[in-house]
C-alpha cells in the first residue's frame, strides 16, 4: 500500500464517529505494515486517550512498531501499560516483548522477560536465541574470546528451541577446543529431540576427543539401544 492510498485510508478512518478497538487496531497495523511506525504509535496513544481499551492484538502491533523503529522507551511503557493493566504476560505478548528488547538493544530486559514468562513457544525460544547471537557477535566484536561455559549457555537455548542445526553451526564456529562436554551437550539435545544422525555424530566426537573416556562409548551404546528399542 503506497504512501497516497494511507492517506485516503486514514481519511475514511477519521470519518468513522465511533471506533471500537478492531477499528483502532486495523489503522495502528496498517501504519506498521507501511514502515511508518510514528504515526502508528501516535495513534496507540491517541486511543488510549479516547478511553479504548487495546487488545492483545493492539500491543502486538504496537510492540512491533516499537521493535521495527528501535524506540525502547515507548516499548518501556507499552511494557508498563500492560502489567499495570492486569493483561499479563501471555505468549504472544512475551514474544514480542522479548522481541523489542532485543532488537533496541535491552539484553537485560528481554531475559527478565523471557524469564519471567510461564510458557515459552518455540518463537519465544526463537527470538531469544537470536538476541544471544547478537549479543555473542558484540561480544566478538568487542575482542572478547569466549569461553566453554558461554558456548555451552548457547547451545541450551538452541536445544529448548529444537534448533539442533543452529547449535552444530555454532560448534562449528567456535573459537576454542571441543571438548567433552560440548559434545556431550549437544549428544544430549539430540537424543532429547530424538535426532539419531545427529546424536551418532555427536557420540562419534566424544570418542575422537576422549577415546579413553568410559562415557564416551556410553554415549554410543545409547544411540544404538535407542534405535532397537524404537526409542530414539
Amino acid at each position: 500500500m503506497g504512501a497516497g492510498e494511507v492517506g485516503r485510508v486514514v481519511e475514511v478512518w477519521r470519518g468513522v464517529e465511533e471506533k471500537d478497538v478492531l477499528t483502532w487496531t486495523t489503522m495502528i497495523h496498517c501504519f506498521t505494515q507501511n514502515v511508518e511506525y510514528e504515526k502508528g504509535l501516535v495513534m496507540f496513544y491517541e486511543m488510549l486517550e479516547e478511553g479504548v481499551k487495546p487488545n492483545d492484538q493492539t500491543i502486538f502491533c504496537v510492540l512491533l512498531a516499537c521493535a521495527k523503529a528501535g524506540v525502547l522507551e515507548t516499548g518501556v511503557r507499552v511494557h508498563d501499560y500492560v502489567v499495570s493493566n492486569g493483561q499479563g504476560l501471555k505468549k504472544g505478548i512475551t514474544t514480542a516483548l522479548v522481541d523489542m528488547y532485543v532488537k533496541c538493544g535491552s539484553f537485560v530486559n528481554a531475559s527478565r522477560v523471557f524469564d519471567m514468562a510461564e510458557e515459552k513457544v518455540l518463537r519465544t525460544w526463537s527470538v531469544m536465541i537470536w538476541g544471544c547471537a547478537k549479543c555473542f557477535d558484540k561480544m566478538k566484536s568487542s575482542r572478547i574470546k569466549p569461553d566453554g561455559v558461554v558456548f555451552l549457555a548457547i547451545m541450551t537455548a538452541c536445544s529448548h528451541a529444537r534448533n539442533i542445526d543452529h547449535a552444530l553451526r555454532f560448534i562449528n564456529n567456535m573459537s576454542i577446543e571441543h571438548d567433552f562436554v560440548i559434545w556431550g551437550a549437544l549428544f544430549s539435545a539430540c537424543r532429547a529431540h530424538k535426532n539419531i544422525q545427529m546424536a551418532e555424530y555427536a557420540s562419534g566426537k566424544l570418542l575422537e576427543v576422549e577415546p579413553k573416556h568410559p562415557g564416551g562409548y556410553g554415549f554410543l551404546s545409547n544411540v544404538y539401544a535407542g534405535i532397537a528399542g524404537g526409542k530414539m
